[in-house]
């Protein structure tokens, strides 16, 4: 009998097919990931996690690290407001796109910039994060030779150097960029209208955690269906599109 108990409580952990979920994330990258445990990912994926039954943990990180802890199997899944690019797809597993990638220019509000052609000869700020690359790709392909590039590697060195006037502007994610211009208190302006960057906003996981962002996939839908979503997108984007 007691082989049988045991029997059956091996079936039914491993039927469910993920007991507890590991998801490494960043430290820093708002709104997606705000504090420990404030940000939108943070409660999307803990919406996610309870509507396929699952008890998922968080585990934050270095943005550097993030991918190294999810080719090692020390994370699941990988969050924090990232890029679905063509290496990732590539790779990995990745859900649909659960936010657009929009770039942002934001400048100063004593800048004297007015529009995009004022940034000829300027100095523009990137952060060279975990999704850098798509930011900076963007920039070097529509606007080479116009401007000096000066690459970060945090968020808040470039909002400081801004801020100071060591910069005349600073490329984001749009969505951050409106983040700083609220928590700024109006030291910050756009410059320009967003422009789309790559597929949008996805979860990451091995092609072995398939099986996971198909339930993932499949729960985001449901979530837009019924409005959960876009209440969740509301508290965190405001009215954006």
């Amino acid at each position: 009998m007691r082989l049988i108990v045991c029997f059956l409580l091996f079936l039914s952990y491993f039927s469910s097919g993920y007991a507890d979920i590991k998801i490494g994330t960043v430290y820093f990258y708002p709104p997606f990931i705000i504090t420990k445990n404030e940000g939108f990912d943070f409660d999307l994926l803990n919406k996610l996690c309870a509507r396929i039954q699952v008890h998922c943990t968080f585990v934050q990180m270095d943005s550097k690290k993030l991918f190294s802890a999810l080719n090692d199997r020390k994370i699941d899944l990988a969050i924090g407001g990232i890029e679905i690019t063509p290496d990732r797809e590539a790779k990995y597993s990745v859900s649909l796109p659960y936010v657009l990638s929009r770039g942002q220019f934001i400048v100063s509000q004593n800048s004297s910039l007015r529009d995009l052609t004022g940034l000829k000869g300027k100095t523009v700020g990137v952060v060279n994060d975990l999704n850098g690359k798509a930011f900076i790709d963007y920039l070097t392909s529509n606007f080479y030779n116009q401007f000096q590039l000066k690459q970060y590697s945090n968020m808040l060195d470039i909002i400081n150097d801004l801020n100071q006037g060591a910069l005349d502007a600073a490329f984001m994610h749009a969505s951050t960029a409106n983040y700083w211009l609220i928590q700024s208190d109006s030291s910050f302006k756009k410059l320009d209208k967003d422009t789309i960057i790559g597929k949008g906003i996805g979860i990451i996981a091995l092609p072995e955690q398939s099986t996971l962002i198909k339930q993932i996939n499949s729960q985001l839908q449901n979530m837009e269906v019924n409005g959960d979503y876009l209440n969740l997108y509301h508290t965190y984007f405001g009215e954006e599109v």
